[in-house]
């Protein structure tokens, strides 16, 4: 995507139209398992298909896994990465 054709901050209307945004700028992925009561493992990954790729793995051998997968963003809005959930991805 181009600059001219990237979504701006001021532009938005909507949750959507925010993690639009959001997708943008996202430089890598996690994907975040609970493993407990208050207990997670999160595990990071370069590129999306990675991350679906162990995701699926997961899902493969536990169906009942409680794990998602993250994008993380980096917008020039804020210092601080932004996690986005990929679950339409």
């Amino acid at each position: 995507m181009t600059n001219n054709n990237k979504i701006k901050l001021s532009d938005i209307k909507s949750s959507q139209d925010y993690d639009n945004y959001l997708r943008q700028y996202i430089e890598d992925y996690s994907v975040t398992t609970k493993i407990g009561a208050g207990k997670y493992k999160t595990n990071f990954f370069c590129n999306y298909e990675l991350a679906k790729a162990y995701f699926d793995r997961l899902v493969k051998k536990d169906p009942l896994t409680q794990s998602i997968i993250y994008g993380i963003s980096r917008p020039p809005h804020t210092t601080l990465p932004v996690n986005v959930t990929m679950e339409n991805m």
